[in-house]
Formats: C-alpha cells, sequence, structure tokens
C-alpha cells in the first residue's frame, strides 16, 4: 500500500463560523467540502463577492454535509463561475437545499441595489436550485459504509 498525499485548505469559515468551504486535494483530484456564503456582519458578507481562491472548473466534486445557507449558498455562483462536477448530498439536504436556495436569491436580488448584482443571483429568483442542479445533478447518498444493509 502507497502513501497519498492529502491536503486540506479552508478557503472560508476560518476565523468565523460562515461561509463554509474546505478543499480536499489528492492524486490531482479536487473535492470540495460544503460551499457556503458568508452570513452576519457587512465585512463578512462581501466577502461573497470575492472569487474563489481556486478556479471553479478545477473542483471535481462538491459535497454538501448539510443544506444551511452557510454550506450551500455559494453553489449558484461556484456553477456560474465554471464549476461542472457532481453535487453529492443525501436527498434530505437536496430537498431543503434547493428551497433554501430559492429563497437565498429572492431576498438576495430584492435587497440588492439597482446596480449591484447579488454574488450568488441565479436565472430568476424562483429556480435557483434547478438552475445549478441541472448542470451539476445532485446525487443521494443510499447509505454509508458504517451502514449494514438490511440493519437498523
Amino acid at each position: 500500500m502507497s502513501r497519498t498525499d492529502l491536503s486540506l485548505r479552508c478557503l472560508g469559515a476560518a476565523g468565523t463560523v460562515t461561509g463554509s468551504k474546505h478543499l480536499l486535494e489528492s492524486d490531482g483530484k479536487r473535492i470540495l467540502v460544503d460551499c457556503g456564503l458568508f452570513q452576519g456582519v457587512k465585512n463578512l458578507r462581501e466577502l461573497n463577492w470575492a472569487p474563489l481562491a481556486v478556479e471553479p472548473e478545477s473542483i471535481d466534486a462538491v459535497v454538501v454535509t448539510h443544506a444551511h445557507l452557510d454550506h450551500t449558498g455559494y453553489l449558484p455562483r461556484l456553477v456560474r463561475d465554471g464549476f461542472r462536477g457532481p453535487i453529492v448530498s443525501t436527498a434530505a439536504t437536496a430537498a431543503v437545499a434547493e428551497i433554501i436556495l430559492r429563497d437565498s436569491a429572492y431576498l438576495q436580488e430584492r435587497d440588492a441595489a439597482p446596480s449591484i448584482t447579488p454574488p450568488c443571483r441565479c436565472t430568476t429568483a424562483r429556480t435557483p436550485a434547478r438552475r445549478w442542479s441541472c448542470s451539476t445533478p445532485i446525487r443521494s447518498v443510499q447509505s454509508s459504509p458504517w451502514e449494514t444493509p438490511g440493519r437498523a
């Protein structure tokens, strides 16, 4: 068995609890764990307009741990900026994320000044989850490696 180098970089939620984005890299592959918006005070929210520290198209997949906006809210922008890989989550997380992202897009577009585009503006305020899930389907994780089929 050979040793594989693995690196973890925090692209968000460092020094704060919002904007969760953690990049795992190994063997030339990149997996982003969570892809959230910064929330809270203005200087944190302004970080949502900054470009991601890596090119979105260089990311192979996104794993979403749960649907909170600070873990999913940056997904529409990631897709808009070039990410084309799969987004992996449980079915429940995908369902809740769709509601949260639709609501967030509506609020961002409503609250944005007329001359400012929100950081995660989607094609329409009503269908942001459909916009990113069409080009990057959310796959449901049916079971975990810790579960034994047929056992409760």
